[in-house]
């Protein structure tokens, strides 16, 4: 497989649900920094610090997740792959469209 591509955040496999969307994570953990490596088979691939011991990760993800998307932590919620490394969280009060453009500026607001 290639690596991702950053910019094809229409590749990104995002589904509309009840009250937000659905986004499908990949997750690298104990990398040394939180980063976003792009899009891959769909799925949104993340480097995170933590260690996937204990929901270290998980919970990682939910916060990096907030500040990529700039929105409260209170409104992710992962749904499934809690001991995997893909995961599928769902995101309140925001439409597949909202998510592609957050992570389009994402960079831009770092």
């Amino acid at each position: 497989m290639s690596e991702p591509v950053i910019s094809d955040w229409d590749k990104l496999d995002l589904r509309p649900s009840p009250g937000g969307s659905l986004v499908r994570v990949r997750v690298t953990p104990r990398a040394s920094k939180n980063t976003v490596i792009g899009v891959g088979e769909g799925l949104l691939r993340l480097r995170i610090q933590a260690p996937p011991v204990d929901g270290a990760a998980n919970h990682a993800v939910r916060e990096f997740l907030s500040e990529i998307l700039d929105c409260p932590r209170s409104r992710i919620h992962l749904e499934k792959g809690d001991s995997g490394r893909e995961k599928l969280f769902r995101v309140e009060g925001m439409e597949p469209g909202e998510i592609r453009r957050a992570l389009s500026n994402f960079p831009k607001r770092r």
